[in-house]
């Protein structure tokens, strides 16, 4: 009987615990699994112990990843493309900072792409035995792949979708600036245009966590600071669905979100953000810690590039376990930094607005 160690982390991109949104903004944070162990030897066996059980799973290739889904093949396409995309920003990242890792493998990594939740739900218990089933999507290292839903058919977007139908008078939502209800055709798309990004968001974060964890850069372990780990991969997500991507961006898909939280006094102070040894338990400061993580590493990347790479390697060599001191030994003085860098973000956000 195998045993799996797992820690359940929560995190702002990529797998989604379903709360009750009430907008079209980020639907939760994602939960990282972070399971101790290898990645598991003997893909093409496993390839096959897995479609024996799951059938409709169809095989696809591509230079980076082997991907199991019953996605239909224009979707699988496109999540295929996304998938390689987010090997080049990772690539792009390693040039961005400095980090040369000599990595040469060419070995693919596994994905699993289910369009039905319940399937994807099965596949957790059987193969990781994870049973939360608020997930999305996660990354197990020790199996060494990662897996999730199309979130066309996550809870809270069946419940959309019974809405609309249901609701032929507009009476679900209203356009307050407009004085009238929105337009059944108009909520139809919104709402597609959510899952598109909710789907993109599960996929890019959990990619950079897999591809940055088999590359040996950022191992997804608790010697890596929560902060880091997710602000990392959450400030891969990109805006759009398909658009452009990548930790030096300035833009990413929790920017709009850290602003809210910025505009409303609602962000984590720099020294309890760095020291924190998990995410918090309560949802709204959860959410405030995952768009925070994010907007920060995406700061830091773009304007201390060579400071983001020590830091990887300090955290790879055991530098300690104080995290408030290892960030200030890496960056500065917390105080410092975080004036520097709000005051950054606030004239952003000024000139976002005046667009």
């Amino acid at each position: 009987m195998r045993l799996s160690v797992f820690i359940l982390i929560l995190i702002v991109g990529a797998i989604r615990p379903f709360e009750d949104p009430v907008s079209r903004g980020q639907a939760g944070p994602p939960i990282e699994i972070r399971l101790v162990g290898d990645s598991t030897p003997g893909m093409e066996s496993r390839i096959a112990e897995i479609q024996d059980r799951f059938p409709l799973l169809q095989r696809r290739r591509t230079t980076h990843f082997e991907i199991l889904t019953d996605l239909d093949p224009m979707e699988a396409g496109r999540h295929a493309e996304l998938l390689e995309r987010t090997s080049l920003a990772v690539d792009r990242f390693c040039d961005l900072i400095g980090i040369d890792d000599g990595y040469q493998s060419s070995s693919r990594s596994l994905v699993l792409g289910f369009g039905e939740r319940v399937d994807f739900l099965r596949f957790a218990s059987w193969s990781d035995e994870v049973h939360a089933r608020w997930l999305a999507g996660y990354f197990a290292p020790a199996a060494g792949h990662l897996a999730y839903h199309h979130q066309n058919d996550s809870p809270y977007v069946r419940s959309r979708r019974d809405l609309i139908d249901a609701s032929h008078d507009g009476s679900v939502d209203f356009d307050a600036d407009a004085g009238r209800p929105v337009p059944e055709d108009r909520r139809r798309v919104r709402l597609n245009t959510f899952v598109a990004e909710e789907t993109s968001a599960v996929v890019v974060h959990e990619a950079v966590h897999m591809l940055l964890h088999h590359r040996g850069i950022v191992p997804a372990t608790t010697a890596t600071p929560i902060w880091f780990l997710e602000g990392l991969a959450g400030c891969f997500e990109p805006v759009a669905a398909y658009g452009p991507f990548g930790a030096g961006h300035t833009e990413n898909g929790r920017s709009a979100e850290f602003r809210s939280h910025l505009a409303h006094d609602r962000i984590i102070d720099l020294e309890t953000l760095v020291s924190l040894e998990k995410v918090p338990a309560k949802s709204d400061r959860r959410n405030a810690f995952y768009a925070t993580s994010a907007q920060l590493c995406s700061w830091l990347v773009r304007h201390r590039p060579d400071g983001v790479r020590r830091f990887i390697e300090s955290v790879k060599h055991g530098a300690g376990r104080d995290r408030v001191a290892l960030f200030e030994a890496t960056f500065g003085p917390c105080s410092r930094i975080e004036s520097i860098w709000l005051a950054d973000e606030r004239s952003r956000a000024s000139y976002a607005a005046s667009r």
